[in-house]
């Protein structure tokens, strides 16, 4: 998420900055259009060795608002990689020529997602001779924003550093930089706090593209603290290479598309099946992620509600968004305590949810002996083969009706 962030923020300063020079000094001499793309073509300083390549014509004004506009232009690497920008816009107004800062407007479209915003180079003397100063930037789509920090370049090194990021009831703080090593190649890494009071901004802060989904998975306080570094051309090779670790209390919580109760309610015929009208109240939630070689592991995961204690660990392969975690809920069933183990696995945003009714009903016998749901499972043709399973794991005993008969005799 910041990553992406600082990436299209670094981008965007030295592009527009040289963008906004054209457009107020050389602009105005041009009579051709080649000329004109011509000479952004070859004058555009961009990061990393990359060249611009505009695919439209050029739209330019100087008094009193100056600006200049391309319908179409590609970043492309050093490797022939190529990133596309649509309805690029970027402007401001003659004072900022005399001010001891410098702000602009901008407007583009990066990957598909429309970008509009200000950004301002507060200290642009210093900037230009030394290439460090305090920045601020606004973003207004595809989500609102502001961010600021101090952003400096040294060599091969890009840091932002002391930023803050606030997104309505939302605040990141923290340090990021980039290195680049070799030509294509960028290493980044970093340490970020969050601090909310609804959780879905976060959501919208990591997936720009969705960000605007109606659909809210979640909403709650939350606190993040995470350190990361990673290394990669490409964002495949980010997630791939990612080394992270940190951790996290959510409280007061909603969760979106399932509800706990129905689980609890009927436990070994449960079916899940997401439903955005569907939710559980969450008290509290907790505990720690760690990356490495392409995989998030979560462990000690904490979730408490009034009815029932979830405990889970398991791991999220962030290349394939496959997620594999067991849990065990602990609730109160029929008025007796159960432990019941279930499996989450498959796709991250359609997540198959599987409770291991044979090892439930061995753990749980003496509380659901004269459970009518549970002998109702057990009598259904269609769950024989998870009977016969827990019958011949309590062969011993005579089985299940053997523990049954053992109990019922006891009383």
């Amino acid at each position: 998420m910041v990553k992406r962030i600082f990436k299209i923020l670094l981008g965007s300063v030295l592009f527009a900055f040289i963008f906004l020079l054209v457009a107020s000094l050389a602009a105005p001499t041009f009579i051709r259009q080649d000329q004109v793309l011509a000479f952004l073509e070859k004058n555009v300083e961009l990061p990393d060795g990359k060249k611009l390549k505009i695919d439209s014509k050029v739209k330019f004004g100087v008094f009193p608002y100056s600006y200049i506009e391309v319908a179409r232009a590609e970043i492309v690497s050093a490797d022939g990689r190529s990133q596309t920008l649509e309805n690029i816009l970027f402007g401001f107004t003659f004072n900022d020529l005399i001010s001891k800062g410098i702000d602009f407007d901008f407007n583009a479209k990066i990957e598909g997602v429309d970008y509009k915003g200000n950004l301002a180079i507060e200290d642009f003397k210093t900037f230009r001779a030394q290439r460090r100063s305090p920045i601020n930037l606004n973003l207004q789509f595809p989500v609102q924003l502001s961010l600021k920090g101090n952003l400096e370049f040294i060599n091969d090194t890009k840091k932002l550093s002391n930023f803050t990021i606030v997104h309505k009831n939302s605040m990141m703080r923290g340090n990021i930089q980039a290195e680049t090593p070799n030509t294509n190649i960028n290493k980044v890494s970093g340490d970020v706090a969050i601090n909310t009071t609804n959780i879905d901004e976060i959501r919208r802060l990591v997936d720009f593209k969705n960000a605007n989904d109606p659909f809210t998975p979640a909403i709650g306080k939350g606190l993040i603290n995470a350190k990361f570094e990673t290394i990669g051309a490409t964002e495949y090779d980010y997630k791939k290479n990612l080394k992270s670790q940190g951790d996290f209390q959510i409280s007061n919580a909603e969760i979106y598309g399932f509800d706990l109760n129905e689980f609890i309610a009927d436990p070994f015929v449960y079916v899940y099946k997401k439903d955005p009208t569907k939710k559980t109240y969450v008290d509290s939630a907790n505990g720690k992620f760690s990356a490495l070689d392409g995989t998030l592991g979560l462990s000690g995961i904490n979730i408490i509600n009034n009815v029932a204690k979830v405990v889970a660990n398991g791991n999220i392969n962030l290349l394939t968004e496959k997620v594999d975690v067991m849990s065990e809920i602990s609730a109160q069933v029929g008025g007796q305590p159960v432990s019941i183990p279930v499996a989450v696995s498959g796709d991250i945003n359609e997540p198959k949810v599987v409770p291991n009714v044979g090892e439930g009903i061995v753990r749980n016998l003496p509380s659901l002996v004269n459970n009518s749901k549970v002998q109702e499972y057990i009598k259904d043709p269609k769950n024989k083969d998870t009977v016969d399973k827990v019958n011949k794991a309590l062969e011993g005993v005579g089985g299940i009706d053997g523990i049954m008969n053992m109990f019922n005799n006891e009383k």
